[in-house]
């Protein structure tokens, strides 16, 4: 997922949205399991990658014609298979799932570069400068985990942790 969104996006994009998407992941998953327990892991940034290439291929999707819409209904169908094991096994953390997944579709559906990209000889993207919506981008996920940490915080019950030793 990552290489994908990477190329299609451009470095600095995909920076953004892994770094976005796996905090507001990590911060979904925060304020909805028990208290005490700890989440980790980095799956909440690559559901947030799906997330994005999912947007990149619902914008596009009238451009890259058959094979784009076939491309943007497997990523769907990814996305629930990935999210319906979240539920069966009891260990995942969807919550980071759905968080990222989110976080993605939203941050990817504003980075989408305003015109199909063009490749080079080694088949990497020539991107447009899109500086301002990154920045919108970043600013606007930021302030979305403060609000989700402060909302966290605000819930968190020491009290009601059970020792684990």
């Amino acid at each position: 997922m990552g290489g994908l969104t990477e190329r299609l996006y451009g470095h600095w994009n995909f920076l953004s949205i892994f770094l976005i998407t796996g905090l507001i992941g990590s911060s979904a998953s925060y304020l909805n399991i028990a208290n005490g327990v700890v989440g980790a892991g980095a799956s909440g940034a690559i559901f947030g990658c799906l997330g994005s290439l999912v947007s990149y291929f619902y914008v596009r999707k009238h451009r890259f014609g058959k094979s784009g819409k076939q491309t943007f209904n497997g990523l769907i169908i990814l996305a629930i298979v990935n999210l319906a094991f979240g539920f069966v096994i009891p260990a995942v953390d969807n919550w980071a799932h759905i968080g990222g997944f989110i976080s993605g579709l939203l941050s990817g559906y504003f980075l989408v570069p305003p015109k199909t990209p063009t490749f080079d000889t080694d088949y990497k993207i020539i991107q447009n400068g899109k500086s301002t919506q990154l920045i919108y981008v970043v600013i606007v996920g930021l302030l979305i985990l403060i609000s989700l940490m402060g909302i966290g915080h605000w819930l968190y019950e020491p009290q009601n942790i059970i020792s684990v030793f």
